[in-house]
């Protein structure tokens, strides 16, 4: 089996992070996790996207799953 050691997997832990994410908006929001949990995992990718474009591709590395969600949701009412 080859190792791959250029280029880091984090599949796993950006999934994770993107639940968070997602969790975060149907708490804070207020979503109904039945039907507005495509929007919050939507919301929440692009959170997502955000960070790794801000802080490069290891969620190791992001904001928090909750500041980011807090920080996008602070945008809606405007």
């Amino acid at each position: 089996m080859t190792e791959n050691t250029t280029t880091p997997d984090h599949t796993a832990a950006r999934a994770t992070w993107v639940q968070q994410c997602a969790e975060r908006f149907v708490t804070r929001a207020g979503l109904n996790p039945e039907t507005e949990a495509g929007f919050a995992q939507a919301s929440a990718e692009a959170c997502a996207e955000q960070q790794a474009e801000e802080h490069g591709p290891a969620p190791s590395e992001w904001e928090s799953p909750a500041y980011a969600a807090d920080e996008e949701m602070s945008c809606w009412g405007d």
